[in-house]
């Protein structure tokens, strides 16, 4: 069911049934879950893949699929519910080019409010669509209740019976009993074999054609597990066109195609890098203007197994690299020079699109490019957009900078939008607006739990698995103003 064009019909048949499948898909919604558990550590531990498996309940004629241990522990116990065989790898975690498989739980929506059912999307267009009706996210017969993500896949280059994948990737068609010939009793099944397929389709089954994409095969990141959140910024797929000419940087000039590569020895995690960003150079001089980018080679260096320090070690007004982003590009704190007085370079108006600026650049703020400009591939967005764990870099102390997102719930808490809010910073400014003539610090002051912030003076904070990590604010300081372990020298 391609949701833009036959969802309305889905969820008027659905909102005219209702259902669960008992104590079983009960045990697997969010109330007996809970989102915390859908949510991964990237970075704080390897990033590999997962099995979705597909199970199938005998007694209500019901097929589901899951990625989660907790769900193939509670399945694999309950009378009824048997493994198909089938199954397909997913990402355990968001990297560039992927989507999170997001989960929705509808309760009492077929075979007379006796049976529930889960539905799944990569796409921003269903998630949308599915939040509208349930604005609030509440538990509630006949709406979607997200459940966050159940893993990580590739949005197809287009859904539906003339859809495709990208290359590299293997397909997922999606089959769906469809009120007309099975009233009352709808469901989806997934599945990479194009001739079951065929087969459900000829059994009745609505062809619903390309729904998402799947690795084929993922390489051994074992030894070196943070080199699988670098993209291969190389190529075209990951060039991000702000002006939609589709062209890139190096197409002029050869020497401008972004490279980074990513290696692990004797406990040193490296980044080597000519430090070309993968996106166009708009924006980028001095005041604005459009120049070129220059290369700026380097190899930046961090423990792969970074240790929380005794005290944190200060950056304020520091200058140059502190910490480097996925794209192999420098992250700079949140200051200009002392000719600027050590200004908030975002808050004066010098860094562009990116949240940086110069030829040969670097980050000050927010990469908002990243989340909101399609990428020559054609995807919607570089790393995908409003999801918890996306890791964006590292600092040179080892800890990973994540995107600022945690998965959350509605019941009493105005900031969770659709199962998620957005992590702020516990700074607060204290400056009058005259930016370019105010010290960034001294005009920023830490508040424990400012605006809500759970975040500490660093800009990090320990998740319940007891790992440590940044994350990227849209508020002052935007990555870093300490370091919480220990930076290796560069």
């Amino acid at each position: 069911m391609k949701l833009n064009v036959t969802l309305h019909a889905y969820l008027q048949h659905l909102r005219a049934g209702s259902y669960r499948v008992g104590v079983a898909l009960m045990l697997l919604s969010s109330a007996a879950t809970g989102l915390s558990a859908t949510a991964a550590t990237p970075g704080l531990a390897p990033l590999g893949l997962v099995t979705a498996t597909e199970y199938y309940y005998t007694p209500l004629d019901y097929y589901f699929i899951t990625s989660r241990d907790s769900d193939k522990a509670a399945l694999d116990g309950i009378s009824g519910w048997t493994r198909t065989g089938r199954s397909f790898g997913a990402f355990s975690a968001p990297i560039a080019g992927t989507a999170g498989l997001t989960r929705y739980y509808y309760d009492k929506v077929a075979v007379k409010a006796t049976r529930g059912s889960h539905f799944y999307t990569v796409l921003d267009s269903d998630r949308n669509a599915l939040a509208a009706l349930n604005p609030t996210n509440s538990p509630a017969a006949a709406l979607p209740y997200f459940e966050g993500n159940d893993s990580f896949a590739y949005p197809p280059i287009a859904s539906g019976a003339s859809g495709s994948c990208p290359t590299g990737t293997q397909t997922v068609y999606r089959v769906f009993r469809g009120n007309a010939k099975f009233p009352d009793n709808p469901n989806h099944r997934f599945t990479t074999d194009s001739a079951l397929y065929q087969q459900f389709v000829g059994l009745g089954w609505d062809a619903e054609g390309v729904n998402f994409c799947v690795p084929t095969v993922v390489a051994d990141a074992s030894g070196c597990p943070h080199s699988a959140y670098f993209p291969d910024v190389s190529s075209r797929n990951f060039y991000i066109d702000k002006n939609l000419d589709g062209k890139t940087s190096w197409d002029a000039n050869a020497t401008l195609q972004p490279a980074v590569s990513v290696s692990c020895t004797n406990g040193v995690v490296s980044v080597a890098s000519n430090g070309v960003p993968n996106f166009d150079s708009v924006g980028i001089g001095l005041g604005g203007t459009t120049v070129a980018y220059q290369t700026n080679a380097r190899t930046w260096r961090f423990p792969q197994q970074p240790l929380v320090a005794a005290t944190p070690t200060e950056l304020r007004n520091v200058l140059g690299a502190i910490a480097v982003m996925i794209n192999g590009v420098q992250i700079y704190g949140p200051v200009e020079s002392p000719a600027d007085n050590y200004a908030d370079p975002f808050k004066a108006g010098l860094t562009n699109y990116c949240g940086g600026h110069v030829t040969q650049y670097h980050y000050h703020a927010f990469p908002e490019c990243f989340f909101n400009q399609k990428t020559l591939a054609d995807t919607t967005t570089f790393l995908p957009a409003k999801t918890p764990g996306v890791v964006l870099g590292y600092g040179f102390d080892g800890f990973p900078i994540l995107a600022p997102y945690e998965y959350c719930s509605n019941s009493s808490d105005a900031s969770c939008v659709n199962g998620v809010r957005e992590i702020k910073s516990a700074y607060r400014y204290t400056g009058s607006g005259a930016y370019t003539t105010e010290s960034a610090f001294d005009n920023n002051v830490f508040v424990s739990g400012y605006n809500g912030s759970t975040l500490d003076r660093c800009n990090g904070k320990t998740d319940s698995n007891g790992g440590y990590a940044y994350y990227a604010t849209r508020q002052f300081p935007y990555y870093l103003a300490c370091y919480s372990g220990t930076a290796t020298r560069q």
